[in-house]
């Protein structure tokens, strides 16, 4: 399937493309990655759907997938209600939200032509759609809204006593037995090598996950998935002042093309980088789940502050929630503690017999 993909984009024949999509009449067909999706969607200006976004939640880094998987159909029809109210149209157009310039500056994937390892080296670099910051800023706070309308709407269904069906879950979860030593080494070449602050922001996302999912195998991957957190965290105002500068460079490349009216528009919507960080919310969940509750609320004050200096309050105000309840199980955890203190205080005193 990848062939008709690539052979389009090296040929410039989005017709090719087109055909070849229309030719799949089956969803199980559509295994291809959900990059190349993207890709598709945006080459032949076809808009994509609440379901397909739904798919593809992870490459935004949207990680709240519990409704996406045992509520979908709930999900999507919210999903799709949302669309229409904010774009006044059942689906998305991408090219809404992306550019040529866009295109040009987004992270590369290399892809092999050829299915024949003899002439595996002849290959051919696409962009990677979700990494392109105002649509994967948009689909993250498309996907973060319906998921608390969808949360709210089921907390008054419970209400009034009534339930949505849950899927009886049959699938067992993956256990992994080994530790991928090559996707590691090509992770981190990919950092080492990594041009620009916004290149090495994604590139240590990448790395934060690829360890996370190791936590288990050997403490030493959690560590260093806390490491490439803070690493990136510790980058943050270097990646936003190097993004705005870059928007400025191009802008006045085209100062011979544009009217001086024109380009001190462009200049004056320039914004900051507003993608979300995962970086936060990972640090905040493992420390939470190791019951470290200082060092959770001291991330939550950290993204709170972060969050809110670039003028993105909705994060910031998640975090503001996520702090408060934070607070309240350090609270309850000190009252047992007090509790179970005073107990055995209370039986040493005790007279012996």
């Amino acid at each position: 399937m990848r062939k008709y993909i690539l052979t389009s984009l090296i040929r410039n024949r989005p017709d090719i493309l087109e055909k070849f999509l229309n030719s799949l009449d089956k969803s199980y067909e559509l295994n291809f990655s959900d990059n190349m999706l993207l890709l598709c969607k945006f080459l032949l200006n076809v808009p994509l759907k609440a379901h397909e976004i739904m798919k593809a939640a992870k490459v935004f880094g949207f990680t709240k997938l519990n409704y996406i998987k045992n509520y979908s159909e709930l999900f999507e029809k919210t999903m799709i209600m949302s669309i229409q109210q904010m774009f006044n149209t059942p689906a998305i157009y991408i090219s809404e939200f992306i550019n040529e310039n866009d295109l040009l500056r987004a992270t590369k994937e290399t892809h092999p032509i050829f299915a024949n390892m003899s002439i595996s080296s002849k290959t051919v670099q696409v962009p990677v759609i979700a990494s392109i910051p105002n649509f994967a800023g948009a689909i993250y706070n498309l996907l973060d809204m319906v998921h608390e309308q969808v949360k709210s709407e089921l907390a008054e269904a419970r209400k009034i006593g009534n339930s949505y069906n849950t899927p009886v879950k049959t699938v067992q979860p993956k256990t992994i037995s080994s530790f991928d030593t090559s996707r590691e080494k090509e992770l981190l070449n990919d950092y080492s090598r990594s041009k620009g602050m916004l290149n090495t922001h994604f590139s240590l996302i990448a790395l934060q996950d690829f360890y996370y999912k190791y936590r288990n195998l050997d403490n030493q991957y959690l560590e260093l998935c806390l490491k490439y957190c803070y690493e990136d965290i510790a980058s943050l105002e270097q990646m936003q002042v190097a993004y705005k500068q870059e928007e400025l460079n191009r802008i006045h490349q085209f100062a011979d093309i544009y009217t001086k009216a024109e380009i001190n528009k462009q200049l004056s919507e320039i914004t900051w980088f507003i993608g979300r960080i995962p970086a936060f919310e990972r640090l905040a969940i493992v420390f939470e789940k190791h019951r470290d509750f200082d060092k959770a609320i001291s991330i939550c004050d950290s993204a709170i502050n972060y969050y809110s200096s670039y003028g993105m309050h909705d994060q910031a105000s998640g975090f503001l929630e996520r702090k408060s309840k934070l607070i309240a199980k350090a609270s309850k955890d000190v009252k047992t503690s007090q509790t179970v203190s005073s107990s055995k205080e209370t039986i040493s005193d005790m007279p012996k017999r």
